[in-house]
């Protein structure tokens, strides 16, 4: 997407200073069949409910490639959505000095898995290993009659110790609006509004319950927030900004320098909302999840055990040119794929996509026609998606 010049930016960071009234609810011509609903299609990393459809990345963890607020406009064909999506990225630098624990260059493995799910609700986590870095456990909950979903992320300093800030895993906002800004509650209680800075800017006073990004486009109205149920200081700064390669905007707490060598865990509720200057149901979602009122149910049936996958570099363990020996098991017969991808997601290889038996399995991947660089082992099963890296030199 090309960039606007120096004078669009000033005017559009200049509008989210004054935030526009806010359209006319609009009501839906046919009441879903099962707003309660929840699909689960681990081949696609895809969460459907009656309000969004979420597709995680299949190549890079903790980011949700495409996000499609379905309440925001009800008579969009969804089939053609393109422009209008919600970026959520993990743990990164962003302008402060910190080269967090999720290295997109040095990962290692990551593992996609549905944990539990019936047909109103699922449990997905997500693990990720990065050379050199504290490995991150990600836990998402979702439910299909509400639109929000809670994310709690445990960085796992207790495994490799780390002394640099960092910010929480936090929504990066692509609204691609006319209009767009994020708001705040200061420690007196009063209503916030800012822009998003082009050089990331730490901001003070902050009361720690949420950060809301809202947009307009074409009269309709979005919001996206951030919401910390007891999980952040009253007072703690955050930095604010946008970038580095899009115009989507993020706002995340930030921590301090200090000795990270506990694990540490923080939760947070990312909810969807049309109605951008109603508040009201923030502070009561903050409140409600606070007092213990809303707890986090648990689905009815469990998934299926998690599938094993192992890998075996040859000749070279550390850094292969001949061919990759791809191990795997499964608890029980069940569908599985198997593929080699390149780092951009485009799939090189297709090892092995059929019905397999309980038990280890053996593929072999030649590589003869791979250029150098990193590519990823992967297994697809109903219960999620095991990855693990591949070097590949001459």
């Amino acid at each position: 997407m090309t960039r606007p010049s120096h004078i669009v930016r000033s005017a559009l960071l200049a509008l989210a200073l004054v935030l526009p009234a806010a359209p006319p609810a609009r009501a839906l011509d046919v009441v879903p069949v099962d707003p309660g609903r929840l699909t689960v299609d681990a081949f696609t990393q895809t969460i459907e409910s009656a309000h969004f459809r979420i597709q995680f990345d299949l190549t890079r963890p903790d980011m949700v490639g495409m996000l499609i607020f379905k309440d925001r406009d009800p008579y969009r064909d969804l089939a053609s959505e393109e422009n209008t999506q919600t970026e959520f990225f993990g743990q990164d630098m962003r302008g402060t000095a910190s080269r967090g624990s999720i290295d997109l260059p040095h990962l290692v493995e990551i593992n996609w898995q549905v944990d539990a799910r019936s047909d109103r609700a699922a449990q997905i986590s997500t693990r990720t290993v990065s050379d050199g870095r504290p490995p991150v456990l990600t836990r998402y909950w979702f439910y299909g009659d509400r639109p929000w979903f809670v994310v709690e992320r445990t960085i796992l300093y207790s495994e490799v110790p780390y002394t640099g800030s960092y910010q929480d895993f936090v929504p990066r906002v692509g609204f691609y609006d006319t209009y767009r800004a994020m708001r705040y509650r200061d420690t007196n209680g009063a209503l916030q509004q800012r822009g998003y800075c082009a050089t990331p800017c730490v901001t003070e006073g902050w009361d720690g319950r949420w950060l809301q990004q809202v947009g307009y486009r074409l009269g309709l109205g979005q919001s996206v927030a951030t919401i910390y149920p007891n999980t952040v200081p009253a007072g703690q700064r955050f930095v604010r900004g946008y970038g580095p390669n899009t115009w989507a905007g993020w706002a995340a707490p930030l921590w301090d320098s200090t000795a990270h060598t506990a694990d540490e865990t923080h939760r947070m509720i990312v909810a969807f909302s049309t109605q951008p200057d109603s508040i009201r149901q923030l502070d009561s979602l903050w409140t409600a999840f606070s007092s213990g009122a809303v707890t986090l149910d648990a689905p009815t049936s469990p998934a299926a055990p998690a599938a094993a996958l192992q890998l075996s570099l040859g000749p070279n363990p550390s850094h292969g040119s001949g061919p990759v020996h791809v191990a795997w098991s499964l608890p029980h017969a069940q569908h599985a794929r198997v593929e080699v991808l390149d780092v951009s997601g485009r799939r090189v290889a297709t090892l092995f996509d059929g019905e397999a038996p309980a038990g280890g399995m053996r593929e072999t991947w030649s590589g003869r026609e791979a250029q150098p660089g990193l590519y990823w082992a992967r297994l697809t099963t109903a219960a999620g998606v095991l990855t693990k890296t591949i070097v590949r030199m001459r």
